[in-house]
């Protein structure tokens, strides 16, 4: 009979996510899920296998908590488009100021280093993309059937622009975490669409 886990999986989770964001997926080795998690070497394997499957897991589990916070975010039908968009924009913001490490973005990091060799990354890191995509477009339909965005463009390339300037934030603050730099690049986005 299996002897009961003695730790809380979804704590030693997010901790492996922890040590794959700081150090990126090549450059995390089993000794270092160690470290970071706190379990064994057989307590790693027996619950969530090799490292790139623990890996996979991770950037799931963080995939998962984008789509809770950013549908929470947006959820008001009734708060003006532009107003989602900037609390979309201020959040990324946000977290790029907190982010002492400058990590940047877990997905992005990952896109950059896994997505060109990793089909397993490549499909998680298209479907969250896509995630964010269809949400920028119903943010942005809404706000130009009200006359809240210009229509000068589609919504959906209005939302790919934005998803541009998203990931090109994330990849910015990595190397310069000014705030004021930050700052320009949200309030010029934002005047392509009011």
């Amino acid at each position: 009979m299996a002897r009961p886990r003695a730790f809380d999986e979804a704590v030693a989770l997010q901790k492996a996510l922890d040590t794959f964001w700081h150090r990126g997926y090549s450059a995390t080795s089993m000794e270092d899920l160690v470290a970071g998690t706190g379990l064994n070497r057989a307590s790693l394997y027996a619950t969530f296998g090799d490292k790139h499957q623990l890996f996979m897991r991770a950037l799931r589990q963080y995939q998962q908590q984008a789509y809770q916070n950013l549908t929470a975010l947006t959820a008001d039908p009734d708060v003006p488009a532009l107003d989602h968009v900037r609390q979309i924009l201020a959040l990324t913001a946000g977290l790029c100021f907190a982010d002492e490490q400058q990590k940047g973005c877990f997905m992005v990091n990952t896109i950059t280093e896994l997505v060109p060799y990793d089909a397993e990354a490549h499909a998680v890191a298209s479907q969250y993309q896509q995630f964010f995509e269809t949400l920028l477009t119903t943010i942005l339909s809404r706000g130009q059937q009200r006359g809240e965005v210009r229509p000068t463009a589609p919504p959906q390339a209005q939302a790919r622009l934005l998803l541009s300037v998203l990931n090109g934030l994330r990849v910015l603050s990595k190397a310069n975490s000014d705030p004021q730099l930050l700052q320009d690049v949200l309030n010029t986005a934002l005047l392509a669409l009011a």
